[in-house]
């Protein structure tokens, strides 16, 4: 019976944690002082503009200690971790005000929070607010929350108003959550929620006169829950207090002229005197003791203990019936012993005795009950007290909630729905029913709580109700459910599947792994409301944990390939429908991010020489996961370059390096030989959650990974192809190999068309007459080199490996030589810059050309490889290039099919050895390269691991 809308109900709940509690909106004006200890705002406690909006004070202390009659200190909702005592008064109807000021969010965002110790450790054991010898102060909308100590003292003062507060859980078993002690006089407590309170809910003590305990309610005290003892005058009316493990109400000492009147009091269970219960009375509902009796006027209260618990003790003597105390004593003629019918929160329900039926004449009501409803004679009730008040501290209404339900609430356009509107809890009043239908009709009054409307426009609709009775009060409601009315198209279900690639967001985890894609129904035309949703993503999706997470809606692929997706919806009609699309899947574009060389894995130093078996036969596997790649490929990395090297096996094999979970490798980043140390640069696609896997068919060597970059849709370097263009040859003339620990710089951006933004550099290196064994590493001019090598060699030797360089000061790369003394050849094949030209497309690696195959011949001189795989217009290739059983020393150039064969190499080999290098290539004519052998006879073996193409 009680008046409110739905969202109604929802604030009574709130109210009872505090939320319920009307803001005082903002002033302008100089009435009011502003705190707020948020972190956005410009608090201070001091200085001419303190207190003020634009300025509010940090502390409710610091406005307690400047507040002046007729002023309201406004509180913005948060914790305030203090203890307050006001040090300035009001006057007699100038009252200073404290109350809570705006605030949105959650209900700890809305409420002002007092005296919290479980955040502030050593926080004072002294009361959240103390008032003693001051006068003419409101309390009004806060929140006190486990206190050591009393929540609110007050003290030898006068006219202190406590009203609409909650006050919870303080912590001290001797301590009332609320205690008047000494001359206080005209306190006033009303309207408040008191709940798990380990001490007494209102104690009222001696010297205390003219106190007004009234429409609170008091719930789950581990003391009594209104306590007076010895003093003058107090008025303890219409309170509600439930569960209480003492008395409800105790009155003791000589306590005269009180009045306890319309209380309703009840035991949740059987409970047993504990030790801050006094021992010698014994432990009853209602206590009067013997010296307060004479002068106690008691009447109208509504008393249910459980069993074994006395309802009454008066002047020392159980009774064990309202009957019995009335006869023995006169007091409570008109009590009543019976179940109240609480409902949550704790109002009387339908067919309780406390409805209609308390004392209306008490002094000292406030003019509404604990949730600001205004008393209402329910017209189904007899009236059985003075009046239409309701005994307690709620005031039923004619109705709890209205509920709409529907007939026919979905179909197709038009669509015929019935409405009808339910009150519960209802009496038999006549109502009169205002129906919205929520399609931007005019609202329809009707007598009947069924009313009919016909939906002419496909949509969602949600209707709404207003009821009112005859004496004018009102409450409202809707569907449970938003978009409860489906008013879909004409025709047959018709479903709409689109898939977007999940874009990476640049701080964000939303995409720790490439290949993920979301879907949408949206534009999907249907008559009926879709009851089921399935997709099936087709072959090879992932959907870990780490996948979900970050792709609603979606799911993240093993490896790039054509997929059919198919979507199936059913509607309520029954109707199921599927609908199939082709979703090419496919590596982000990307730009390139270099990064100073950076050792990511060791298996000589870091213990990870640990080979999982492969998902092949035969085949080993190391996994370079986000603990290795922890701060190199952040989300939304679609590829890493890294430069990887073999050290010294015991038998030949190979390496591939890919991402994680792909089908068995087709090809290889390394091969090699017994006690060959081999390096060689990959660009490795990032498989499902950031890994990218080290296959092998032989596991006794040791592998070292340093990472020069990686790219990524949020990366802008783009690559520009450049013919392949010498920029060093340390045995040209006038020029003389790199000594040993030596550096030499090569000048790149600014000359050969490298603009001065480059920011990277893909170089060839080739090292050749090493005196010793040893390696070269490239690095950015005037940066730090770091502990990685780019190429290693031997003695002899002649070996070259394809770097990714950051370019460093003034447009320089530094080439550095660790033992010995060696020549040094440096050919440009491309840069990487903000105003460049391509982004880069990862693939799945595949073998392009292994001329071993089906008994093949070796090179002897050019071959033409067209590169399939790659659209037409794409501006290069990254490959990976391999020579094997060489009859003599040589050397490959790659270059794009159509021009000259320039004056470069990409790989260099001795006679019979394994050696690969990475190359990124222009393409030429119809997407085809030239590989060109100078020396004897080769196979020679490319593997193409992805391609560049202009945005």
């Amino acid at each position: 019976m009680r008046q409110r809308t739905l969202a109604g109900s929802v604030a009574t709940v709130a109210a009872l944690l505090g939320l319920g509690l009307p803001a005082v909106p903002a002033s302008a004006d100089a009435t009011t002082l502003y705190v707020n200890n948020n972190q956005t705002a410009n608090c201070s406690d001091t200085g001419a503009a303190a207190g003020t909006q634009a300025q509010p004070y940090c502390t409710i202390q610091a406005a307690a200690d400047a507040a002046q009659p007729d002023q309201t200190v406004l509180i913005t909702a948060g914790a305030y971790n203090e203890r307050v005592k006001p040090t300035h008064s009001g006057t007699q109807g100038h009252p200073i005000t404290f109350t809570r000021g705006p605030g949105v969010g959650d209900y700890q965002t809305l409420e002002v929070e007092i005296g919290d110790v479980r955040s502030v450790p050593g926080t004072p054991a002294a009361p959240g607010f103390n008032f003693d010898g001051v006068h003419d102060i409101t309390l009004r909308g806060l929140r006190f929350l486990e206190l050591p100590q009393s929540s609110v003292s007050i003290t030898g003062s006068a006219r202190i108003t406590l009203d609409r507060n909650q006050f919870d859980g303080n912590s001290a078993a001797t301590a009332p959550a609320v205690n008047l002690t000494g001359a206080d006089s005209a306190v006033t407590v009303s309207r408040n929620h008191f709940w798990g309170n380990f001490g007494t809910g209102v104690a009222v003590g001696q010297g205390v006169h003219d106190a007004d305990i009234t429409t609170n309610e008091i719930r789950a005290t581990f003391a009594p829950g209104v306590t007076v003892d010895g003093a003058v005058g107090t008025l303890v009316t219409n309170n509600t207090i439930s569960d209480s493990y003492c008395q409800s109400i105790a009155v003791t000492g000589a306590a005269t002229g009180t009045v306890i009147e319309n209380n309703v009091t009840r035991k949740a269970a059987a409970t047993q005197a504990r030790a801050n219960c006094d021992p010698g009375t014994g432990l009853a509902e209602i206590l009067v003791s013997a010296d307060a009796a004479p002068g106690t006027k008691y009447d109208y209260n509504l008393v249910h203990p459980d069993s074994g618990v006395t309802p009454y003790r008066w002047a020392g003597t159980a009774y064990a019936t309202a009957d019995a105390l009335h006869t023995a004593t006169g007091a409570g003629a008109h009590d009543l012993n019976s179940d109240p019918k609480l409902g949550y929160p704790f109002e009387p329900g339908p067919g309780s005795p406390a409805i209609d039926s308390a004392d209306s004449d008490v002094p000292g009501l406030p003019d509404t009950d604990l949730l600001g409803h205004k008393p209402i004679d329910d017209p189904d009730v007899a009236n059985t007290g003075t009046g239409v008040r309701d005994r307690g501290a709620y005031e039923t209404q004619f109705g709890t909630s209205v509920e709409l339900t529907l007939k026919n609430g979905a179909g197709p356009a038009p669509l015929s729905t019935d409405v009808t509107a339910t009150v519960d809890n209802a009496w038999s009043a006549p109502f009169t029913y205002t129906f919205d239908f929520g399609d931007g009709s005019a609202p329809q009054v009707s007598s009947s709580p069924t009313v009919t409307h016909v939906y002419t426009t496909p949509g969602s609709y949600t209707p709404k109700v207003s009821v009112t009775d005859g004496s004018g009060f009102s409450l409202s409601g809707s569907m449970r459910f938003d978009n409860s009315v489906f008013v879909g198209t004409p025709g047959p279900l018709r479903p709409k599947l689109t898939i977007t690639p999940v874009q990476p967001v640049a701080g964000s985890d939303n995409n720790k792994a490439a290949l993920s894609y979301q879907y949408s129904t949206a534009g999907t035309l249907t008559p009926y409301p879709i009851t089921k949703t399935t997709i099936d993503w087709g072959a090879d999706n992932k959907e870990w944990w780490y996948v979900e997470c970050c792709v609603p809606n979606g799911t993240t692929y093993h490896y790039p390939g054509v997929r059919t997706v198919t979507l199936t919806m059913t509607d309520s009609n029954g109707d199921t429908v599927s609908v199939s699309q082709q979703l090419d899947v496919e590596y982000a574009p990307s730009g390139y991010t270099p990064i100073a060389p950076t050792r990511v894995m060791d298996t000589r130093v870091d213990g990870t020489r640990s080979w999982d078996t492969g998902n092949h036969p035969g085949e080993k596997a190391l996994y370079l996961d986000q603990h290795y790649l922890h701060g190199i490929a952040p989300a939304g990395t679609t590829a890493v370059v890294l430069n990887v090297t073999v050290v010294k096996p015991s038998r030949p094999g190979f390496l591939s390096v890919e991402p994680d979970d792909t089908n068995k490798p087709s090809s290889s980043a390394l091969n090699f030989v017994p006690a060959q140390t081999v390096a060689n640069l990959v660009t490795a696609p990032v498989g499902p959650g950031g890994k990218v896997v080290l296959w092998t068919n032989s596991d006794d060597f040791d592998v070292v990974v340093d990472a020069v970059g990686y790219y990524s849709p949020l990366s802008n370097g783009k690559f520009t192809a450049h013919d392949p263009q010498r920029l060093l040859d340390t045995r040209d003339p006038g020029k003389s190999a790199i000594g040993l620990d030596s550096t030499v710089d090569v000048q790149v951006a600014g000359v050969n068309g490298v603009p001065a933004d480059a920011t990277a550099a893909v170089l060839n290196l080739t090292a050749t007459r090493p005196t010793a064994g040893g390696y070269l590493t490239a690095y950015p001019a005037g940066g730090d080199r770091g502990n990685t090598s780019s190429l290693n060699f031997v003695a002899g030797d002649t070996i070259a490996n394809q770097a990714i360089v950051p370019i460093g000061k003034d447009g320089k790369v530094s080439i550095y030589n660790h033992f010995g003394n060696t020549h040094a050849v440096v050919d440009l094949f491309g840069y990487y810059s903000p105003s460049g030209d391509a982004l880069y497309h990862p693939l799945n690696p595949s073998r392009l050309l292994d001329t071993r195959s089906n008994g093949g011949s070796p090179l002897g001189s050019d071959a033409t490889v067209g590169i399939t795989g790659i659209p037409a217009g794409a501006t290069a290739a990254v490959l990976n290039v391999t020579s094997t059983q060489s009859d003599t020393g040589g050397y490959f150039t790659l270059y794009p099919h159509g021009i000259d064969k320039p004056l470069a190499s990409n790989l260099n080999f001795v006679p019979g050895e394994t050696i690969p290098n990475h190359v990124t290539v222009p393409v030429g004519q119809n997407s085809q390269v030239d590989l060109y052998n100078f020396g004897g006879h080769s196979h020679a073996i490319a593997d193409l691991y992805g391609y560049f193409a202009k945005p």
